[in-house]
C-alpha cells in the first residue's frame, strides 16, 4: 500500500514535481503514525487484559487447591463465601472488559489479514517491505493471542471451580439437601466466562475457528483477485 501510494504520487500530472518527494514522506509519515497511534492504543489494552486474565486463572487454582484443605476441615461454608465472592469479580470484570475485548480481536483479526494477504498475494520484489508487512504480521498474531490464550485458560479455570462447587454437596452428606438447593439456586445458572462483548465464549475452539476463517478468507479473496488479474490481461489482449 505504501508503493502504491509513492507511485501514485511520482506518476500524478496534477503535484508539481518539487512537491513530489514532500508528498512521499507525507504518505510515509501517515503510515507510521497510524501504526504507532494503533500500537499505542493496543498493546496496552491487551496487555492489562492478559494480565487480568491471568491473575484470575491464578486466583482460581489458588481456590480449587484450598478447597482441599477446607473440606478436610468441613468448612464449607468458606469454600462458598469465596466461591461468591470471586464468581461476582469476574462477572464485574467481564462487563467491564468484554467490549474492549472484542474490538481488539477485530482488530487483530483485520490487521492479521490485511498484513498476511498483502504478504502473500500482493507484495512483489520489495524487501523493506517484506519485513514491515512480516513484522506486522508478527504484531498482530501477538495482539490476537494475548486476548484468546489467556482468557480461554482463564474460562477453563472457571469451569474447573464452578465443577468443585457444584460437586461440593456429595462431600457432606449430612448437609446435602441444604447444600444442594443453595448451590443450585446461587451457582448453578451463573456464567463465569470471558466473553468478546457477550456474544462469544473465549475458549480453545474460538481460537481455532479465528485462524481457519483468516486463512478460508484469504484464500478466498486471493482467488477472485487472481481470477480478476486474468480476466484484465486476457481483455487487454
Amino acid at each position: 500500500m505504501r508503493d502504491i501510494g509513492h507511485d501514485t504520487m511520482k506518476k500524478s500530472p496534477y503535484i508539481a514535481q518539487e512537491f513530489k518527494e514532500l508528498g512521499s514522506f507525507i504518505v510515509d509519515a501517515f503510515y507510521v503514525v497510524n501504526v504507532l497511534v494503533q500500537l499505542s492504543i493496543s498493546i496496552p489494552l491487551n496487555g492489562y487484559y492478559c494480565f487480568i486474565c491471568i491473575c484470575v486463572r491464578l486466583i482460581l487454582r489458588s481456590f480449587i487447591s484450598a478447597v482441599k484443605i477446607l473440606k478436610a476441615r468441613s468448612d464449607y461454608l468458606t469454600v462458598l463465601e469465596l466461591y461468591d465472592e470471586i464468581s461476582l469479580v469476574i462477572i464485574s470484570t467481564d462487563d467491564f472488559l468484554s467490549y474492549s475485548a472484542f474490538i481488539n480481536v477485530i482488530n487483530g483479526m483485520a490487521g492479521l489479514f490485511w498484513s498476511t494477504f498483502t504478504l502473500v498475494f500482493v507484495l512483489e520484489d520489495d524487501y523493506k517491505s517484506w519485513v514491515c508487512l512480516s513484522a506486522a504480521v508478527f504484531l498482530y498474531s501477538c495482539l490476537l493471542l494475548m486476548v484468546l490464550i489467556p482468557a480461554s485458560t482463564a474460562n477453563q479455570a472457571a469451569e474447573d471451580a464452578k465443577d468443585v462447587i457444584i460437586s461440593l454437596p456429595g462431600w457432606f452428606p449430612q448437609h446435602y439437601k441444604k447444600l444442594k438447593i443453595y448451590v443450585r439456586k446461587n451457582f448453578k445458572q451463573r456464567k463465569l466466562n470471558f466473553t468478546l462483548w457477550k456474544i462469544y465464549t473465549i475458549n480453545k475452539s474460538l481460537l481455532i475457528s479465528t485462524l481457519g476463517t483468516l486463512v478460508t478468507y484469504g484464500f478466498l479473496v486471493g482467488t477472485l483477485g487472481t481470477i480478476q488479474n486474468t480476466q484484465d490481461v486476457e481483455i487487454k489482449t
